[in-house]
C-alpha cells in the first residue's frame, strides 16, 4: 500500500514539473501575446517556398545606395504568426548602412509569402525569426537588383 501511495505521489509531483514552461523561451509581444524564441529545430517556422530564390529575386537595390557604392548585411527580426504571416519586421543590425538598404530589407521581409508556423508542445505558436540579407554590388548588376 505504501508503494502505491509513493508512486502516486511521485507521478502527481512530476506532472507539475512537466507542465511548467521555461519563461526565457518566450516573450510578451507589444500586444501582450506570447511569442516563442527558443523552439526545437524540427518545430521551427519554415518557409513553404525557396527562400534563397525569393531573396535573390525580390530586393531592389536602392538607387541612393547603388550610386554611393553602399553594400553590406542587414539583419532583420520578425514574427511568424500562427497563420504563417509575417508580422512586426524590424532591423537588428545594419541600420548604419543607410542608403535605403535597411528599409528595403524590411520591405522584402514584410512582403514574403506565408510560412509554415512553428509548433510548441503540439500547438501552433507565434515565433521570432532572424534573417540576414546581404546587399552586394556586382559590376554587372543593375540598380534595381542585387
Amino acid at each position: 500500500m505504501k508503494t502505491i501511495v509513493t508512486i502516486s505521489l511521485l507521478a502527481i509531483g512530476s506532472l507539475g514539473f512537466a507542465q511548467k514552461r521555461d519563461d526565457k523561451d518566450l516573450q510578451k509581444h507589444k500586444n501582450g501575446k506570447e511569442v516563442f524564441r527558443a523552439i526545437p529545430e524540427e518545430n521551427k517556422a519554415k518557409p513553404e517556398y525557396d527562400l534563397s530564390a525569393y531573396l535573390r529575386n525580390n530586393p531592389q537595390y536602392p538607387n541612393v545606395a547603388y550610386e554611393a557604392g553602399i553594400q553590406g548585411k542587414v539583419v532583420v527580426e520578425f514574427i511568424i504568426d500562427k497563420d504563417g504571416s509575417v508580422d512586426s519586421v524590424r532591423v537588428l543590425r545594419g541600420k548604419e548602412l543607410g542608403g535605403g538598404l535597411p528599409e528595403e530589407a524590411v520591405r522584402v521581409v514584410a512582403n514574403m509569402p506565408p510560412w509554415k508556423p512553428a509548433t510548441q508542445n503540439g500547438y501552433i505558436v507565434k515565433s521570432y525569426m532572424t534573417l540576414p540579407i546581404d546587399f552586394k554590388l556586382n559590376v554587372s548588376s543593375s540598380p534595381d537588383r542585387i
